[in-house]
């Protein structure tokens, strides 16, 4: 069981020692809505506030952002960022996409999504380049194990605040965490709990939800399938050696296809295999000994 308490004091603590460490004047966040930006924001914003350096959020819908994406954006934004706003890039996004496809062949709605996160990437990028800031890195241990980020796009950024350590079901109980114990202003424990209802999507229009894209029916089925592959070596291992979905006796897995949509779980561990390439350091390279050096 975490302790949130301790977890929210010492994120703050190491963040507060990281920007006197590297005299920044600011930090740059990427405002979608979700619980994840949310309690970066939420996190990060006293530290802001008691070292005097800007918190930068920026929307950045294009037309496959839901309204309601945008307003909850909007509401987090505002509540805790010194310097907001939402700056629509569906034009420049469009502009790229036609020239791409122009020249190099169809995208799938995918490759669509990646570049958006990209276009995303450069304008915070920007923005902490012009501000003497680092970009926040919202990204936690579900999502990393599934590959569900864009290199180059929304992760790997600058700065975690140990939301990386944090499974998806974990970030909303810090979020209520922070909601009844660390926010005293009425429109921060608001954009909170509007993060928190609202449905979790790439924002980039590849399907309604995220769970949708992973053929579960929540985070929490997806935690679960995760963990047990995460913490039990054995069942692991006995899947990864079948190279194809693993169907052998195992309880656990007999449970998990039991509990959830069996085609599901095997999509998720599937995913967590198929993208273990984006979680190798990068770049990747041959060692001094296999060059001879």
């Amino acid at each position: 069981m975490i302790d949130y308490s301790k977890f929210v004091e010492n994120s703050r603590k190491w963040l507060s020692q990281y920007i006197r460490d590297n005299h920044l004047q600011s930090l740059v966040c990427g405002v979608s809505g979700g619980v994840d930006s949310c309690v970066s924001l939420a996190l990060a914003q006293p530290v802001c506030q008691e070292l005097n350096i800007s918190l930068i959020g920026r929307s950045l819908p294009t037309t496959t952002n839901k309204p309601d994406e945008n307003n909850t954006a909007n509401l987090v934004g505002n509540a805790f960022c010194t310097d907001f706003k939402g700056v629509n890039i569906s034009e420049e996004c469009q502009k790229l996409i036609y020239e791409l496809e122009l020249n190099e062949g169809k995208m799938s709605r995918l490759q669509e999504g990646n570049i958006k996160a990209r276009v995303r990437m450069i304008y915070l990028r920007h923005l902490a380049s012009l501000h003497k800031g680092v970009v926040l890195d919202n990204d936690n241990f579900t999502e990393w194990n599934l590959g569900f980020w864009t290199v180059g796009g929304d992760s790997p950024c600058d700065v975690n605040l140990g939301l990386h350590y944090l499974w998806k079901t974990e970030i909303y109980e810090l979020a209520r965490y922070l909601m009844i114990y660390c926010c005293k202003n009425e429109n921060q424990i608001e954009a909170i709990k509007y993060s928190i209802n609202l449905t979790p999507t790439d924002g980039n229009g590849v399907s309604n939800s995220d769970c949708e894209q992973f053929g579960l029916d929540n985070y929490e089925q997806v935690d679960d399938v995760l963990k047990t592959m995460y913490y039990n070596d054995k069942f692991f291992e006995q899947w990864a050696e079948n190279k194809q979905i693993f169907k052998g006796p195992h309880p656990e897995y007999i449970r998990l296809i039991d509990s959830y949509n069996e085609q599901g779980v095997d999509k998720v561990m599937l995913l967590h295999q198929n993208t273990a390439y984006k979680r190798k350091e990068l770049p990747i390279k041959p060692t001094k000994e296999e060059l001879g050096l």
